[in-house]
């Protein structure tokens, strides 16, 4: 018993609890720490996998290395792409793809019935924050499905949803299963059959290319912000050059998978795709921090990889239309193609 009360007593006088204490806090707010920062991405081991990107005589500042265990996850190491065969589009192959948070699902309902008075293709819906009874909703239409976005496996910045990062990834898991698919926002609607069967034959004819963007919204240098440059040079002499709009049409080849290992570097590093004060207001532009993101991205690198073919670069298609902040309040109900 002496023993024990010479132990306490020692505890007592050099405040051993407040430093156990300390320690335990550390921890903790470590673990937090960690919960927050975002997926760890395992390092591999350095190779001779192309992480700067280059156009001419303009090389743009290296990405993190470690981002290569993202592209050969989804087969877009130049190794990978150099053994990509394409195939000819079916336009019954063709998938479409949504992507919602619960604030725009409303606007998602309106998009889903356009789809299905039209088409009987797949669509796959992803949660990126819906409200349970929203999601039960999607059960109401015919041939789609629903899946969870894995937050948890990106860098943290993705999670944000306004910088878009998400809508890369989903392109580069949906190239990996899909031979051909549009990503749609929920404020898109496209245009008949008859329209979309027209791109398609454009593209299998090689008179469009395999990463099809929107129409014209604007000069490029007036929609991105500057840093994005510092990863994805643009040669100044094309910089009158008008920016596409986000409505895109992958069709799995070695040009869309290059395009798109570029896109998804760029996503997954915050600084390139959402540089430091940067914004998106489509309600009243604002030229000085103006910019859109995996729009701008994506006109940088169309630009790059399509240029040499001017057929190609000249394609545009009017199959598309955004229609934003229309709302529609009636659920959705036995939504079919029939």
């Amino acid at each position: 018993m002496p023993i024990s009360r010479q132990f306490l007593n020692t505890v007592k006088r050099r405040k051993i609890p407040i430093l156990i204490g300390a320690i335990f806090g550390f921890i903790f707010f470590w673990y937090l720490n960690g919960r927050h920062r975002g997926a760890e991405i395992p390092r591999i081991k350095l190779g001779n996998e192309p992480v700067q990107f280059t156009i001419e005589n303009l090389s743009g500042k290296p990405f993190d290395y470690d981002l290569v265990w993202y592209l050969d996850r989804f087969g877009l190491t130049e190794d990978q792409i150099k053994l990509q065969k394409s195939i000819p589009i079916k336009s019954s192959d063709v998938t479409f793809i949504m992507y919602s948070s619960s604030n725009h699902f409303r606007e998602s309902r309106l998009t889903l019935r356009h789809f299905r008075n039209f088409y009987n293709n797949s669509i796959i819906y992803y949660d990126l924050g819906l409200d349970e009874d929203q999601r039960e909703e999607l059960d109401e239409v015919c041939n789609l499905q629903v899946r969870d976005f894995d937050f948890e496996s990106y860098p943290r910045h993705v999670r944000q949803l306004t910088t878009y990062g998400f809508k890369v990834i989903i392109a580069a898991e949906m190239l990996l299963e899909h031979p051909a698919f549009w990503m749609v926002d929920t404020s898109v609607h496209l245009d008949s059959p008859n329209c979309l069967s027209k791109v398609y034959e454009a593209v299998n004819n090689g008179t469009a290319p395999d990463f099809v963007m929107g129409q014209v919204v604007g000069k490029q240098m007036a929609y991105t912000y500057p840093e994005m440059f510092d990863y994805l040079p643009f040669p100044t002499k094309y910089h009158d050059e008008h920016q596409r709009e986000a409505v895109v049409f992958y069709h799995r080849s070695q040009q869309s998978k290059r395009i798109l290992k570029w896109l998804l570097l760029c996503a997954l590093t915050e600084g390139c795709i959402a540089p430091r004060n940067s914004f998106f207001d489509w309600i009243t532009f604002r030229a000085s921090g103006y910019h859109r993101y995996d729009q701008s991205a994506g006109t940088i690198l169309r630009s790059a990889f399509i240029r040499q073919n001017p057929i190609q670069f000249a394609y545009v298609h009017d199959c598309a239309k955004v229609e934003r902040g229309m709302p529609d309040d009636e659920p959705l109900q036995n939504i079919c193609h029939y």
